[in-house]
């Protein structure tokens, strides 16, 4: 576990604003403050992770809250879908809790886990379930939430009058500066001046940081960035040359002139699939040292083409050709197994469940829905539970209306958040 994968994670569950997700990646002193949790494996208490990204918010420079609110809600809707699925999982455990309808194991796949609140709702039979009972629950649940993400499109708002006045100029311009300072590869470095700390020269009125300055930072990121890409491409030559010893050119051709490599063993029935990615400078960027996760699109699917999931493998410190070669090994030799129990699975196909327990039964526990028993025999067989049935059946006819009431308890902010993000075209 790492430090991004710690804020990612909750930003994807709905657990943080997507606001806060970008203040705690980008903002030195929130993200240090949560590598020292992640790092010393302490316990983070309830609300960290909000209060630390918004209090590195709030010392920040009014251009920087700017620059991080529009990057922040580049991908608004998708976040705003996020927040929908975390809201209706809530909705559906206290509803059901309260109708006794399943139990404490009955979980939505690929939501994670969310400890609805105990506070009792007037739900004593299936006619209660209303518009009514439902804001109650999301009052109780994410009244917190929504009061941040309407903070949140306040301040977007404002960010997208300042970026509309030169048509993005001065937003590209400090996109480039804090890009360069921002937190890389997960390493633990001091606070910079984009993080709160006083700006040398004489910022304009309210701004906090001018676009000399922020020019300066440019201009002093050079030479760290210029040392970055010599060890990246000495990282690639290097590992060209172990390419050619196994015997691996094709794979190596293939990827890096932006093709997927399959990987897959005779005996398997399921294989690798590895995707490079489209940015631009993908191959230097990802070659530095120090990296956490997957520099590339893995996904595992079956020999028949049917997509399984998608794989997120923590390796530290590997360069991206590194991590290829170590795959295309492991397959090579039989050990695919080995990678598939230790990644983190996400995007699962749940209809794949069955040739993949026939592929091998130990991976039942990846598919969530699914419980593997042993037989005597040392088989096993794959059951769902009971509970998981009952309470997906029973919600099925409440879904749809549900869902209808969510979007409307999230329309304040969707209404504003929505045009602002199809009015400005950020850069890539």
């Amino acid at each position: 576990m790492d430090t991004e994968y710690c804020i990612n994670g909750a930003a994807e569950m709905g657990e943080i604003t997507p606001l806060e997700a970008e203040a705690a990646l980008t903002l030195q002193s929130a993200y240090q403050s949560i590598r020292q949790k992640v790092d010393g494996d302490e316990c983070m208490p309830a609300g960290y992770l909000e209060n630390v990204a918004r209090a590195a918010l709030r010392k920040a420079p009014r251009l920087v809250q700017y620059w991080t609110a529009l990057n922040a809600y580049r991908h608004g809707d998708f976040a705003m879908r996020l927040i929908a699925e975390r809201a209706e999982y809530l909705v559906q455990k206290r509803i059901q809790k309260a109708l006794g309808v399943g139990d404490e194991d009955s979980r939505i796949p690929g939501l994670g886990d969310p400890q609805p609140s105990t506070q009792p709702i007037a739900v004593v039979s299936e006619a209660d379930v209303t518009e009514v009972v439902v804001r109650q629950v999301l009052n109780q649940e994410m009244g917190g939430l929504m009061a941040r993400l309407r903070e949140d499109v306040d301040l977007l708002e404002e960010a997208a009058l300042w970026f509309r006045k030169d048509a993005g100029k001065a937003y590209r311009e400090l996109d480039t500066a804090l890009k360069l300072d921002r937190p890389r590869w997960g390493r633990t470095h001091p606070a910079r001046a984009t993080d709160g700390q006083p700006m040398r020269g004489r910022p304009t009125e309210d701004a906090g940081i001018t676009m000399e300055e922020a020019l300066q930072l440019v201009r002093a990121n050079r030479r760290i960035e210029s040392m970055k890409q010599k060890k990246a491409r000495g990282a690639i030559k290097k590992v060209t040359k172990l390419f050619k010893i196994f015997g691996q050119e094709e794979n190596l051709r293939m990827f890096v002139s932006g093709q997927e490599v399959e990987m897959s063993h005779p005996d398997s029935k399921l294989k690798l699939v590895v995707r490079p990615l489209s940015e631009p400078g993908w191959l230097e960027r990802r070659s530095v040292p120090g990296m956490s996760h997957t520099p590339f699109n893995l996904s595992v699917l079956t020999k028949d083409n049917v997509h399984v999931t998608n794989l997120c493998v923590y390796v530290s410190d590997s360069p991206v050709l590194d991590q290829v070669l170590a795959l295309s090994m492991f397959v090579h030799n039989g050990d695919e197994l080995e990678i598939l129990e230790k990644a983190n699975w996400f995007g699962i196909n749940y209809d794949a469940e069955r040739a993949v327990v026939d592929a091998y039964p130990s991976l039942a526990k990846k598919m969530k829905r699914f419980d593997s028993i042993a037989r005597e025999d040392g088989t096993f067989r794959v059951v769902l539970p009971r509970a998981f049935l009952e309470a997906e059946n029973h919600w099925e006819p409440f879904k749809g209306r549900a869902e209808a009431w969510i979007r409307s308890w999230m329309l304040p902010v969707t209404e504003r958040l929505l045009p602002i993000q199809a009015a400005i075209a950020l850069p890539a």
